[in-house]
């Protein structure tokens, strides 16, 4: 007879060949990685020195002088120091234009919102200046062609002579 397993670990894998689909179906959460990046700003131009500095993905800055793998920079605020330069890119970082496109689409959305109130208020009331306006022009348009008509045909009528 050959070596005994013990029956413990039997029962262990006995249990796990059971629960193996049970875990398999056990909830999952899903999660993104972000495209935030840090990058530190030195005084040294190698960057050899602790950052004094840290700007996010998407910071403004101008380029004042290019080394080889580094750039001298200057922020918005007048801050120069060095960066490692291919962190730096010609266009925004697409995280903040997103960011600028959703700030338009709530004004967009807020102006809609205006407007839709705005409706809402005047619906069913008529501009009486317009109308009047219509009613005047139909009026005096209508006395005008009775007025040809009746013309018309009394001069028919009557051999081209007006008769009244």
């Amino acid at each position: 007879m050959g070596p005994m397993r013990p029956l413990r670990a039997v029962r262990l894998s006995t249990l796990a060949i059971w629960l193996l689909p049970a875990v398999a179906a056990w909830p999952q959460e899903t999660m993104y990685v972000t495209d935030v990046v840090q990058l530190g700003m030195h005084l040294a131009q190698d960057t050899s020195d602790e950052a004094f500095q840290n700007l996010v993905s998407g910071t403004e800055v101008t380029v004042l002088e290019r080394a080889t793998d580094f750039a001298r920079i200057r922020t918005a605020d007048g801050t120069e120091g060095w960066v490692r330069s291919f962190y730096l890119i010609a266009e925004q970082p697409a995280r903040t234009r997103v960011a600028e496109l959703e700030a338009r689409v709530d004004s967009l959305e807020q102006e809609n919102q205006a407007y839709f109130e705005r409706f809402e208020r005047y619906r069913g009331t008529l501009p009486w200046p317009w109308v009047l306006g219509a009613v005047v022009i139909a009026l005096v348009g209508g006395f005008l062609a009775g007025y040809w008509w009746l013309d018309a045909t009394i001069r028919r009528r009557y051999g081209g002579f007006k008769v009244y």
